[in-house]
């Protein structure tokens, strides 16, 4: 898509990505520099990849998400 950013993480170890995408959302939505990016209609696709590099689960942070 051309108005996102792509993050691919491997995961190694047990996580609860529900938990961490939200603090990382949080974090997003409250930088300075990001900010205006989501306000612009930039959004952020969050994949994680577990064993054998399969995708775990995909999240996307955008200004929809700053408003929750």
């Amino acid at each position: 898509e051309g108005n996102s950013v792509t993050l691919v993480f491997i995961k190694k170890k047990t996580l609860n990505m529900d938990r961490l995408v939200e603090k990382v959302a949080v974090s997003f939505c409250d930088n300075i520099e990001i900010r205006p990016l989501l306000d612009n209609g930039i959004s952020y696709r969050i994949i994680t990849l577990g064993k054998n590099e399969k995708v775990e689960s995909l999240n996307v942070i955008s200004l929809a998400k700053c408003s929750n």
